[in-house]
C-alpha cells in the first residue's frame, strides 16, 4: 500500500538521519549500548525459499561496507570497480538518510533494520522496507480492507471511478473543515483560543503524508482535546477523520478485485 510505503519512507529518513553521530559511530540515543544495530536483508531470488542475511555494524563506515558487500553479485549490479562500488554505497547511505530514491538494498532486496539486545537477543524493529517478509504489510492491507472469507477484497475501479471517489473525499474534507471553522467563530467562550487551535489543527492535518505520523499525532491529539474542552470536539474529530481519508486516497493495493477464501493469507 502506498500509504504504508509513504510512512515507511518518512520512518527510514527519521531513523537514518539520526542513526550516526558526528564521529560516525552509532548514536546511543537511537541504538543504546546494550543493543546491536542489525540490518536484515531478504533474498528475493526466484524459486528459492525465503532466506535472509544479518549484518551487524557499529559505525557509518561499517554500514557503507555492508552496502558494498551487498552490491557484489546483486541483481542488476555488474562490473563495478572498487572505487565505483564504494561511491555508490556512500550515495546509497546518503539516500536513506535524506529520503532519496534508493529505498531498497542493492538488487532491489527488501530489508529490516532492528535493535537486538546483546543479552537476550530480543529484536526491536526500527524501520524497514520488508514488504511481505514481515507481517506489517499484511496488517496494513487488512486494516484498510477487512478480509472476509469468499468476499471481494475490494472492487476494481476505473480511472473515472477513482477520480469521482477523490472528488467526494475532497468535498467531505472541505465541508468538515468549514464546519469546524464556523463552530470556532460561533464559540462564545474563549473564541480567540478556539480559532487559534483550529488553525493549528488544520495546519497539522495538512502535513499528513508529508511527515511521519508518529511525530504529528501527539500534537493533533493535543489540539483535538483542547477543542473538546471548548465544546468543539466532535467537529475537530470529524475534520481529522475526513482529512485523513483524503490523505489516504492514493493508498490502494496495487492489485484489486479477486477473491479471498480458503486458507487465510500468510506472510
Amino acid at each position: 500500500m502506498r500509504r504504508l510505503h509513504n510512512q515507511q519512507q518518512h520512518e527510514v529518513m527519521h531513523v537514518f538521519s539520526r542513526l550516526f553521530g558526528a564521529d560516525g559511530k552509532l548514536n546511543t540515543c537511537v541504538v543504546p549500548g546494550h543493543c546491536d544495530a542489525v540490518l536484515r536483508v531478504f533474498d528475493i531470488a526466484p524459486g528459492r525459499a525465503r532466506k535472509s542475511t544479518d549484518h551487524t555494524f557499529t559505525s557509518r563506515a561499517e554500514f557503507v561496507k555492508v552496502l558494498q558487500t551487498l552490491r557484489r553479485g546483486a541483481r542488476g549490479v555488474v562490473l563495478e570497480t572498487p572505487e565505483r562500488e564504494r561511491k555508490l554505497a556512500e550515495l546509497h547511505a546518503q539516500s536513506l538518510a535524506a529520503g532519496g530514491p534508493w529505498r531498497l538494498m542493492p538488487g532491489a532486496r527488501p530489508w529490516l533494520l532492528e535493535l537486538v539486545d546483546k543479552s537476550t537477543g530480543e529484536p526491536t524493529p526500527l524501520c524497514d522496507r520488508a514488504g511481505p517478509h514481515t507481517g506489517r504489510l499484511a496488517a496494513s492491507v487488512g486494516e484498510a480492507l477487512p478480509l472476509q472469507p469468499r468476499a471481494y477484497r475490494q472492487p476494481a475501479q476505473t480511472e473515472r471511478e477513482k477520480e469521482a471517489a477523490v472528488r467526494r473525499l475532497q468535498v467531505d474534507s472541505e465541508a468538515a473543515q468549514r464546519a469546524l471553522v464556523v463552530a470556532a467563530v460561533a464559540a462564545t467562550v474563549a473564541a480567540a483560543e478556539a480559532a487559534a487551535a483550529v488553525a493549528a489543527l488544520i495546519e497539522l492535518a495538512e502535513k499528513r503524508g508529508q511527515q511521519l505520523d508518529s511525530l504529528l499525532l501527539p500534537d493533533i491529539a493535543t489540539h483535538v482535546e483542547r477543542l473538546r474542552e471548548l465544546g468543539l470536539g466532535d467537529q475537530a474529530e470529524a475534520f481529522v477523520a475526513a482529512r485523513l481519508r483524503l490523505t489516504k486516497h492514493d493508498v490502494r493495493p496495487d492489485v484489486k478485485g479477486g477473491w479471498e477464501g480458503g486458507a487465510p493469507l500468510t506472510v
